[in-house]
């Protein structure tokens, strides 16, 4: 397994998730993100239990969101 796949497996943390759920929360006040999308992004992240999945969920944002 490569190293990135590795990170993507460990399991999420809380904080790792609220973090997540503040990128997707800023994309919206940013217009980056309809409010349909924030919701079902939203939904996910407090469904996903590991760092890829939560990766997956912002990879098409802006990293200065992080």
């Amino acid at each position: 397994m490569e190293p990135d796949d590795a990170r993507r497996a460990v399991r999420a943390s809380d904080t790792d998730r609220e973090s997540a759920a503040g990128r997707i929360a800023r994309a919206l006040g940013e217009g980056r993100l309809t409010v349909e999308e924030f919701d079902e992004r939203l939904t996910a992240v407090y469904a996903a239990r590991t760092l890829g999945e939560l990766g997956d969920l912002t990879a098409d944002l802006p990293r200065d969101l992080w």
